[in-house]
């Protein structure tokens, strides 16, 4: 039975928010898996440090310059870390918006706030034609959070020759609905070429006592959201043994995290994680470079 190893949910000085891809990273440690990662919105670089510091060839897509300067300086060390400011959409060579101003993580194409403003232009590629300019045949993980455009970017892949062994992406129907697509939709575009899905349901941010990120339930799909306008990250493997073993250990961390929320589901966070939520970018890129060996 393969043992999980609470490390990689929660740490006294470390994120709750990183245990989904964590769980990921457990999985493919045991396998003989291609030591490839795609990052598409790597942010600051926290979903991909446990793959880079293990020898992944790690390619990380962050187009807002301010948070990409901040991802080159935590990855200094990391060659294998190959960082590409360019926005990963269904076409290539467009130059588009960029908004931001709803906090430093919500950056996007197509604005969901009011507060989104355009401040930087930014160019588009697809993963099959950033996969021909690398030479890149096939993929360990690809992980997507790309406000919105997680579908989008998942239709971009050329499924036919390059099918990676575990997808991430992201969903939040208030904002994909925007773009003409849902969570069903999401879930069904990885379950028609073969993956099983996994569901990590978040409580939606429009529940003004929940001042951070709060983490809700895992499922298997199909199933429903609790909250039709909650988000989360589904997490998709084509083997039905290693989804198996991967559902039984997202059971198991359910289980521990639920003994570190109160009884108003407010989560237990580390004092880094609380200091993540009030810092400035800088700060949290001194933060995550103790990661990330810096």
């Amino acid at each position: 039975m393969w043992e999980l190893d609470r490390t990689v949910i929660w740490k006294g000085d470390g994120y709750l928010e990183e245990f989904e891809i964590n769980l990921v990273f457990q999985l493919l440690s045991r396998l003989n898996t291609p030591r490839v990662m795609i990052d598409v919105g790597a942010h600051l670089g926290m979903s991909l440090w446990r793959f880079a510091s293990t020898g992944y060839q790690v390619y990380a897509f962050e187009p807002n310059p301010e948070i990409k300067a901040g991802l080159i300086k935590n990855c200094q060390k990391r060659p294998n870390v190959h960082i590409d400011g360019r926005a990963v959409t269904e076409i290539s060579g467009e130059e588009r918006d960029l908004y931001t101003g709803a906090g430093e993580g919500t950056s996007t194409l197509s604005p969901f706030y009011d507060v989104h403003t355009p401040t930087d232009r930014v160019r588009t590629v697809t993963l099959e034609d950033f996969c021909n300019e690398q030479s890149i045949s096939e993929i360990g993980f690809l992980k997507v959070d790309a406000e919105g455009f997680d579908l989008p970017v998942l239709k971009s892949l050329p499924w036919d020759r390059i099918e990676p062994f575990a997808v991430s992406a992201e969903y939040q129907n208030l904002v994909s609905v925007r773009l003409g697509y849902s969570f069903d939709d999401l879930c069904m575009f990885m379950t028609d070429r073969g993956y099983q899905v996994l569901v990590s349901e978040w409580y939606s941010f429009g529940d003004e006592e929940l001042k951070v990120p709060t983490w809700r339930r895992f499922d298997r799909y199909p199933c429903q959201l609790a909250d039709k306008w909650s988000w989360g990250n589904i997490i998709c493997v084509r083997e039905e043994e290693e989804f198996e073993r991967l559902f039984a250990a997202a059971k198991m961390a359910e289980k521990f995290i639920s003994g570190l929320e109160d009884p108003n589901f407010k989560p237990f966070l580390s004092e880094m994680t609380l200091a993540r939520r009030a810092a400035t970018i800088q700060e949290q890129v001194e933060l995550i470079g103790v990661y990330m060996g810096n």
